[in-house]
Protein backbone atom coordinates (compact mmCIF):
# COMPACT_ATOMS: atom_id res chain seq x y z
CA UNK A 1 0.00 0.00 0.00
CA UNK A 2 1.41 3.44 -0.79
CA UNK A 3 2.26 6.06 1.29
CA UNK A 4 0.27 8.86 -0.10
CA UNK A 5 -2.36 7.74 -2.89
CA UNK A 6 -4.14 9.63 -5.18
CA UNK A 7 -7.61 9.51 -6.42
CA UNK A 8 -8.61 11.72 -9.71
CA UNK A 9 -12.03 12.64 -11.03
CA UNK A 10 -13.98 10.59 -12.32
CA UNK A 11 -13.01 9.02 -9.01
CA UNK A 12 -12.92 5.40 -10.31
CA UNK A 13 -9.40 3.86 -9.90
CA UNK A 14 -6.44 5.04 -6.77
CA UNK A 15 -3.09 5.11 -8.30
CA UNK A 16 0.33 6.29 -6.78
CA UNK A 17 0.50 10.25 -6.54
CA UNK A 18 1.60 12.05 -9.50
CA UNK A 19 3.59 14.76 -10.42
CA UNK A 20 0.55 17.31 -10.77
CA UNK A 21 -2.67 15.69 -9.70
CA UNK A 22 -6.03 17.06 -11.89
CA UNK A 23 -8.23 19.46 -10.53
CA UNK A 24 -10.37 17.90 -8.30
CA UNK A 25 -8.27 14.96 -7.02
CA UNK A 26 -8.11 13.62 -3.59
CA UNK A 27 -5.00 12.92 -1.59
CA UNK A 28 -5.26 10.06 0.59
CA UNK A 29 -3.53 8.55 3.31
CA UNK A 30 -3.87 5.59 5.37
CA UNK A 31 -2.85 5.22 8.83
CA UNK A 32 -2.31 2.01 10.57
CA UNK A 33 0.41 3.14 12.59
CA UNK A 34 1.69 6.63 14.41
CA UNK A 35 0.85 9.76 13.61
CA UNK A 36 4.18 10.43 12.01
CA UNK A 37 2.91 8.53 8.83
CA UNK A 38 0.92 11.67 7.87
CA UNK A 39 3.98 13.22 7.15
CA UNK A 40 4.19 12.12 3.14
CA UNK A 41 0.40 13.36 3.34
CA UNK A 42 1.24 16.86 4.71
CA UNK A 43 3.92 17.30 2.05
CA UNK A 44 1.80 16.85 -1.01
CA UNK A 45 -0.63 18.91 0.09
CA UNK A 46 2.18 21.74 0.41
CA UNK A 47 2.94 21.09 -2.85
CA UNK A 48 -0.55 20.79 -4.63
CA UNK A 49 -2.95 22.30 -2.27
CA UNK A 50 -5.95 22.00 -5.14
CA UNK A 51 -6.00 18.39 -3.53
CA UNK A 52 -8.60 17.92 -0.71
CA UNK A 53 -6.39 15.49 1.46
CA UNK A 54 -8.14 12.65 2.70
CA UNK A 55 -7.47 10.08 5.92
CA UNK A 56 -8.46 6.62 6.64
CA UNK A 57 -7.44 5.28 10.24
CA UNK A 58 -8.39 1.85 11.65
CA UNK A 59 -9.59 1.62 15.38
CA UNK A 60 -6.46 1.02 16.67
CA UNK A 61 -4.60 4.03 15.50
CA UNK A 62 -7.18 6.57 16.95
CA UNK A 63 -5.86 8.31 19.54
CA UNK A 64 -5.74 12.25 20.58
CA UNK A 65 -2.47 12.46 19.40
CA UNK A 66 -3.71 11.12 16.14
CA UNK A 67 -6.80 13.29 15.68
CA UNK A 68 -4.70 16.15 16.33
CA UNK A 69 -2.75 15.61 13.71
CA UNK A 70 -5.08 15.26 10.86
CA UNK A 71 -6.80 18.19 12.05
CA UNK A 72 -3.15 19.63 11.97
CA UNK A 73 -2.73 19.07 8.21
CA UNK A 74 -3.57 22.12 5.72
CA UNK A 75 -7.03 22.55 4.10
CA UNK A 76 -9.97 20.96 5.55
CA UNK A 77 -9.17 17.05 5.98
CA UNK A 78 -11.60 14.43 5.78
CA UNK A 79 -11.32 11.10 7.04
CA UNK A 80 -13.20 7.94 7.96
CA UNK A 81 -12.63 4.93 10.88
CA UNK A 82 -12.23 1.87 8.67
CA UNK A 83 -13.86 -0.52 11.29
CA UNK A 84 -13.25 -3.60 8.70
CA UNK A 85 -9.82 -2.39 7.66
CA UNK A 86 -8.64 -0.13 4.35
CA UNK A 87 -9.92 -1.61 1.91
CA UNK A 88 -13.50 -1.37 2.61
CA UNK A 89 -13.15 2.13 1.21
CA UNK A 90 -13.82 2.58 -2.65
CA UNK A 91 -12.69 5.31 -4.58
CA UNK A 92 -16.48 6.86 -4.94
CA UNK A 93 -16.93 6.42 -1.29
CA UNK A 94 -14.34 8.52 -0.66
CA UNK A 95 -15.38 11.30 -3.49
CA UNK A 96 -19.00 11.12 -1.44
CA UNK A 97 -17.11 11.69 1.69
CA UNK A 98 -15.60 14.60 0.25
CA UNK A 99 -18.14 15.66 -1.17
CA UNK A 100 -20.03 15.61 2.31
CA UNK A 101 -17.81 18.03 4.15
CA UNK A 102 -18.98 20.43 5.88
CA UNK A 103 -19.08 24.25 4.25
CA UNK A 104 -15.77 25.89 4.36
CA UNK A 105 -15.51 29.07 6.37
CA UNK A 106 -14.56 32.10 4.97
CA UNK A 107 -11.85 32.56 6.88
CA UNK A 108 -10.39 28.81 5.61
CA UNK A 109 -10.76 29.92 1.68
CA UNK A 110 -8.79 33.39 2.80
CA UNK A 111 -5.91 31.01 4.46
CA UNK A 112 -5.71 29.21 1.57
CA UNK A 113 -5.43 32.83 -0.74
CA UNK A 114 -3.18 34.16 1.33
CA UNK A 115 -0.74 30.78 1.05
CA UNK A 116 -1.08 30.80 -2.26
CA UNK A 117 -0.53 34.35 -3.51
CA UNK A 118 1.31 35.06 -0.59
CA UNK A 119 -0.92 38.65 -0.51
CA UNK A 120 -2.26 39.65 2.91
CA UNK A 121 -3.68 42.26 0.85
CA UNK A 122 -5.37 40.54 -0.94
CA UNK A 123 -6.74 38.06 2.13
CA UNK A 124 -7.93 41.30 3.76
CA UNK A 125 -9.73 42.52 0.79
CA UNK A 126 -11.33 39.46 0.12
CA UNK A 127 -12.34 39.43 4.41
CA UNK A 128 -14.20 42.61 3.37
CA UNK A 129 -16.04 41.51 0.28
CA UNK A 130 -17.41 38.19 1.62
CA UNK A 131 -18.20 38.86 5.69
CA UNK A 132 -21.65 37.92 5.80
CA UNK A 133 -22.24 41.72 6.65
CA UNK A 134 -20.39 42.68 3.36
CA UNK A 135 -22.39 45.58 1.59
CA UNK A 136 -21.51 48.58 -0.76
CA UNK A 137 -20.34 51.11 1.29
CA UNK A 138 -19.93 54.86 0.92
CA UNK A 139 -18.90 56.05 -2.28
CA UNK A 140 -15.34 56.86 -1.40
CA UNK A 141 -14.75 52.95 0.78
CA UNK A 142 -16.10 51.63 -2.42
CA UNK A 143 -13.92 53.40 -4.36
CA UNK A 144 -10.92 52.29 -2.06
CA UNK A 145 -12.16 48.80 -2.66
CA UNK A 146 -12.51 48.84 -6.63
CA UNK A 147 -8.68 50.36 -6.81
CA UNK A 148 -7.46 47.46 -4.55
CA UNK A 149 -9.25 44.70 -6.38
CA UNK A 150 -7.53 46.81 -9.59
CA UNK A 151 -3.88 45.96 -7.97
CA UNK A 152 -4.55 42.44 -7.10
CA UNK A 153 -5.79 40.31 -10.37
CA UNK A 154 -8.36 40.27 -13.24
CA UNK A 155 -11.50 39.90 -11.06
CA UNK A 156 -13.88 42.42 -9.16
CA UNK A 157 -16.29 42.75 -6.66
CA UNK A 158 -19.01 40.60 -7.95
CA UNK A 159 -16.42 38.03 -9.57
CA UNK A 160 -15.23 36.95 -6.02
CA UNK A 161 -18.55 36.76 -4.62
CA UNK A 162 -19.65 34.56 -7.41
CA UNK A 163 -16.30 32.56 -6.94
CA UNK A 164 -17.75 32.30 -3.00
CA UNK A 165 -21.35 31.29 -4.28
CA UNK A 166 -19.52 28.72 -6.70
CA UNK A 167 -17.80 27.57 -3.90
CA UNK A 168 -21.94 27.87 -1.00
CA UNK A 169 -23.50 25.71 -3.53
CA UNK A 170 -20.68 23.09 -4.08
CA UNK A 171 -20.61 22.30 -0.43
CA UNK A 172 -24.43 22.25 -0.30
CA UNK A 173 -26.35 19.72 -1.92
CA UNK A 174 -23.77 17.28 -3.57
CA UNK A 175 -24.81 15.83 -7.00
CA UNK A 176 -28.02 17.91 -7.52
CA UNK A 177 -29.51 18.81 -10.65
CA UNK A 178 -28.54 22.35 -12.74
CA UNK A 179 -31.72 23.87 -11.85
CA UNK A 180 -31.01 23.05 -8.10
CA UNK A 181 -27.77 24.86 -8.05
CA UNK A 182 -28.84 27.44 -9.91
CA UNK A 183 -31.46 27.98 -7.45
CA UNK A 184 -28.97 27.45 -4.79
CA UNK A 185 -26.79 30.30 -6.38
CA UNK A 186 -29.73 32.73 -6.51
CA UNK A 187 -29.85 32.51 -10.58
CA UNK A 188 -30.74 30.45 -13.36
CA UNK A 189 -28.95 28.02 -15.22
CA UNK A 190 -27.76 30.19 -18.38
CA UNK A 191 -25.99 32.35 -15.59
CA UNK A 192 -24.67 30.02 -13.34
CA UNK A 193 -22.61 28.33 -16.68
CA UNK A 194 -21.42 31.83 -17.57
CA UNK A 195 -19.57 31.77 -13.95
CA UNK A 196 -17.99 28.94 -13.84
CA UNK A 197 -16.65 29.83 -17.20
CA UNK A 198 -15.68 33.48 -16.58
CA UNK A 199 -14.41 32.40 -13.08
CA UNK A 200 -12.93 29.02 -13.04
CA UNK A 201 -12.27 28.57 -17.00
CA UNK A 202 -14.45 25.40 -16.48
CA UNK A 203 -17.87 24.54 -18.11
CA UNK A 204 -20.72 23.64 -15.44
CA UNK A 205 -20.59 19.98 -16.21
CA UNK A 206 -17.06 20.22 -15.05
CA UNK A 207 -17.60 21.63 -12.45
CA UNK A 208 -20.36 19.48 -11.59
CA UNK A 209 -18.67 16.81 -11.57
CA UNK A 210 -15.50 17.44 -9.98
CA UNK A 211 -15.98 17.20 -5.68
CA UNK A 212 -14.10 19.61 -3.19
CA UNK A 213 -13.74 23.41 -2.56
CA UNK A 214 -10.10 23.36 -3.02
CA UNK A 215 -9.84 22.95 -6.77
CA UNK A 216 -12.57 25.68 -7.12
CA UNK A 217 -10.45 28.36 -5.11
CA UNK A 218 -7.58 27.53 -7.13
CA UNK A 219 -9.18 27.34 -10.31
CA UNK A 220 -10.59 31.20 -9.69
CA UNK A 221 -6.86 32.38 -8.38
CA UNK A 222 -5.48 31.00 -12.03
CA UNK A 223 -7.90 32.82 -13.91
CA UNK A 224 -7.51 35.95 -12.14
CA UNK A 225 -3.94 35.69 -12.81
CA UNK A 226 -2.88 35.61 -9.13
CA UNK A 227 -1.16 32.10 -9.52
CA UNK A 228 0.88 30.65 -12.51
CA UNK A 229 -0.18 27.87 -13.97
CA UNK A 230 1.40 24.52 -14.12
CA UNK A 231 0.60 21.10 -15.73
CA UNK A 232 -2.45 20.35 -13.78
CA UNK A 233 -4.05 22.92 -15.92
CA UNK A 234 -3.59 20.14 -18.87
CA UNK A 235 -7.06 18.98 -17.20
CA UNK A 236 -8.80 22.61 -17.18
CA UNK A 237 -10.35 24.12 -20.20
CA UNK A 238 -8.72 27.01 -21.26
CA UNK A 239 -11.06 30.09 -20.13
CA UNK A 240 -13.24 31.35 -23.58
CA UNK A 241 -12.97 34.73 -24.61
Amino acid sequence: MWAVSVIQPPYRVESTASAAPRFGAIAVARLAEGAEALAPLHDLIEAVPWCAPFVVVTPGSVSPETLHAIWGLPGQPGFVVAARGFRELTPPQIAATIAARPRPTAELLISYVVRRTRSVSLGQTLQQIWSPRAEPGPGHADRTLRYRLRRLGSFGRHDWIRVLRLIEIKTTDPGCTVERLAALAGTEPRTLRSWTQRCLGVPLRVFRERVGWEWVLEGALRTAGLVASDAADAAVPERRA
